[in-house]
């Protein structure tokens, strides 16, 4: 933008921050460590004010100066941590996580263990879903939950109930009578 600097008028500059990213705060320097004057932001909007000064101590004449100055993005992503209650310790059980009713991932986890699953964009909206087909013996209390991520971490605890507690029934069990001879002693 070329202007005259001491009359000339700043239209401003407003960030556009792609979806994995958010938009931080506008700086005076590359390192981003020096924070430009508050009041020349309004709603993430840039308008850099008159710094120097043209005419004399006695009379002033304050006009823009060249200057560069630097919009900070930062990353926009968070987790989405999934817990299992209510299982056995030595089983699996698997769940799709949707986004758009599109399966994104498929995790495990074992027992009551849990899984994260990094790098997710903030806002974004997934659906974390049990396959009942596959902890065929469980039935989770919801078999499927809606979440809208936020920035500091996500958690989906899914809890379940045993529905079938043993792998065979009653009429499987046998009491086994065998009883040991031992072969090569003197006497049989």
């Amino acid at each position: 933008v070329q202007l005259k600097v001491t009359t000339g008028e700043v239209k401003g500059s407003a960030p556009t921050a792609a979806k994995e990213f958010k938009f931080v705060g506008w700086y005076k320097d590359q390192d981003c460590t020096q924070l430009v004057d508050a009041a020349w932001v309004a709603d993430s909007k840039l308008t850099p004010g008159k710094t120097k000064n043209y005419g004399t101590n006695e009379a002033p004449v304050m006009g823009y100066e060249a200057a560069t100055y630097y919009a900070k993005f930062e990353y926009n992503l968070t987790t989405l941590t999934i817990t299992k209650s209510g299982g056995n310790a030595n089983d699996s059980f698997i769940f799709d996580v949707k986004k758009d009713g599109k399966v994104e991932f498929t995790v495990s986890v074992k027992g009551n263990g849990s899984v994260t699953i990094a790098g997710l964009i903030v806002g974004d909206t997934y659906t974390v879903t049990e396959r009942s087909s596959w902890s065929w013996r469980y039935q989770a209390e919801e078999q499927e939950q809606e979440i809208v991520l936020e920035p500091k971490g996500n958690k989906v605890t899914v809890k379940n109930t045993p529905e079938i507690p043993y792998l065979l029934d009653g009429s499987d069990y046998k009491q086994n009578n065998a009883v040991l001879y031992n072969k090569g002693t003197a006497g049989n």
